[in-house]
């Protein structure tokens, strides 16, 4: 007998996984933006601040888009 949904997921092994997988994408995500954000934030010259904020965009987008 199928187990109804929890929260809108499926109580089974591939929606934990899955689950996980997401949770460990976001927190890379994070770590990666607030890097990103210090290194903008941290540089003196307009061309790093522009390049930094080029590689948090890439990011973003990379991740939104997959």
């Amino acid at each position: 007998m199928k187990q109804p949904p929890i929260d809108g997921f499926e109580k089974n092994a591939s929606s934990v996984r899955a689950q996980h997988r997401l949770i460990h994408a976001f927190t890379w995500l994070r770590k990666f933006v607030c890097e990103a954000n210090h290194l903008r934030e941290s540089c003196s010259d307009l061309q790093e601040q522009l390049l930094a904020m080029l590689l948090l965009q890439w990011c973003l987008t990379t991740v939104l888009s997959s």
